[in-house]
């Protein structure tokens, strides 16, 4: 994985409008990070594909109950 990948979801919400989006093979590794999703009224489709919070438990069910 890239040491460079992005770690942090700070200043999303500033994409209101935002519907998709693809945080693929970076190192987003916390939950709370994803609860900034939640001031994005229109995100549609979320790729979370080779961020180390996947391997986390139930990261997948935990991630819906976040969004909804």
């Amino acid at each position: 994985m890239d040491e460079d990948g992005i770690r942090s979801l700070a200043n999303i919400e500033r994409l209101p409008n935002l519907q998709t989006l693809s945080m693929a093979s970076n190192r987003i590794s916390e939950f709370h990070e994803l609860e900034k999703l939640v001031e994005l009224p229109h995100l549609l489709e979320l790729s979370l594909a080779s961020n180390p919070i996947t391997r986390k438990p139930n990261y997948r069910m935990a991630v819906v109950k976040r969004l909804m």
